[in-house]
């Protein structure tokens, strides 16, 4: 089940990596230690969007 607070941090990275321009998602994957390619596809950007997701619920919040 999911929660309100996750869900919006979701939106948030998505909407995030859908305002990058390709050449931003390829320097952020890079960032990562995943190879850029010459054309960007969606996959990639869900790549982004999974990782940057996965760093945010990672973060600490602002109770521990």
């Amino acid at each position: 089940m999911s929660h309100p607070v996750n869900d919006m941090i979701a939106d948030q990275v998505i909407d995030q990596v859908a305002s990058l321009h390709d050449h931003q998602v390829n320097d952020a994957l890079m960032e990562r230690g995943i190879p850029g390619e010459f054309v960007v596809t969606e996959g990639m950007r869900d790549k982004l969007a999974d990782l940057l997701l996965q760093e945010a619920m990672e973060r600490p919040g602002p109770h521990g």
